[in-house]
């Protein structure tokens, strides 16, 4: 018990500098509130290289893009297949 008050006050002074430090909560988003759209500087230049690491040797920045069009492409039809197999309840 002795010990226990002597080591009180330094534990009060831990919580009150603990708390005075912490940075306020963080205000969250009011529900149904959209999300603000990264700010673009430039347009992307498909004709420039990549600079991410996980590149292949050569490729440039429209590469990717003509790949997600042709992969949505030949997804579509599987796609509408697949919605048309499924419960029209959605369940």
């Amino acid at each position: 018990m002795e010990r226990l008050r002597r080591m009180a006050p330094l534990l009060a002074i831990l919580v009150a500098t603990a708390w005075a430090g912490s940075p306020p909560p963080a205000k969250k988003p009011a529900p149904g509130h959209a999300r603000q759209a990264p700010v673009v500087s430039q347009p992307m230049r498909p004709d420039e290289p990549m600079t991410t690491g996980m590149m292949r040797k050569g490729s440039m920045k429209g590469d990717v893009r003509k790949a997600a069009r042709s992969k949505e492409a030949t997804m579509a039809p599987r796609m509408e297949q697949e919605e048309k197999s499924m419960p029209a309840d959605g369940h």
